[in-house]
């Protein structure tokens, strides 16, 4: 409960949410369909610059490297059961505690 109603993360640091009860849903929303439009993501790439998932826009050449990564796409269902071995793993990694 309150969680966020839909999240993507988009690599490496870009993301979209709209969160469950937004001043502005609906202006989000359309906000959302920009950013993940042909017109969004070239805006993305070529503006800002970041690295987009969108086939056919035309990235920056330092990018073209990170765009032949693998994305995955994280189900938020599936970071609950496992949210203390996800942080174990966090703290293990960066030497956190």
């Amino acid at each position: 409960m309150g969680a966020a109603v839909l999240i993507r993360a988009i690599e490496p640091t870009t993301g979209l949410a709209l969160m469950r009860r937004s001043a502005h849903p609906h202006g989000s929303i359309l906000f959302i369909d920009w950013m993940l439009s042909e017109e969004g993501q070239t805006v993305l790439a070529q503006q800002i610059p970041r690295i987009t998932l969108r086939k056919g826009i035309k990235q920056i050449p330092r990018h073209q490297e990170l765009y032949k990564k693998e994305f995955v796409f994280v189900n938020p269902a599936s970071i609950g059961p496992n949210l203390n071995d996800l942080i174990a793993s966090y703290q293990q990694i960066f030497n956190v505690r």
